[in-house]
């Protein structure tokens, strides 16, 4: 009888490493997003066509998920003085391997826009991909600052 309970207590064990193995790998991502970031946004559609805005972020990353406090930094290469910046935030950020996908909320002056990020990290650690929005749509390029 001690003889079985041994050996349940060993396959439970051996059960419970590979459970833990397996949710170790699920959560782990090679892509690398904590620090800060500057991401820049070409419009392509709606009223503000054509200007290109710029955001400055910070990313924090837990496993496959992220979040980020950042604002409005500069619009077609002009830095904005502090009175025009508007704070924006990444509120559900997930990584899937190499795509990357993030939520955000921007308070601008006169209203709230909420849209989406959509990247790829490309072989040299940069974001290329999308975003949309309910102001505008266009391409989004990230860049982390060391």
């Amino acid at each position: 009888m001690k003889k079985a309970w041994l050996i349940i207590a060993s396959i439970v064990g051996v059960m419970a490493g590979i459970i833990a193995v397996v949710q170790y790998f699920e959560s782990y991502t090679t892509v690398e997003l904590n620090g800060e970031w500057m991401i820049k946004n070409i419009v392509e559609s709606g009223s503000f066509s054509g200007v290109k805005l710029e955001f400055k972020f910070f990313f924090m990353q837990d496993g496959k998920k992220f979040n980020g406090t950042g604002e409005k930094w500069k619009e077609n290469g002009t830095l904005l003085s502090p009175a025009r910046r508007t704070p924006i935030n990444i509120v559900n950020g997930i990584i899937d391997g190499n795509n990357i996908r993030a939520t955000f909320i921007e308070s601008g002056h006169s209203r709230e826009t909420r849209g989406e990020f959509s990247w790829i990290m490309t072989d040299d650690g940069k974001l290329v991909g999308t975003y949309s929005s309910s102001a505008s749509n266009g391409k989004s390029i990230g860049v982390k600052r060391n």
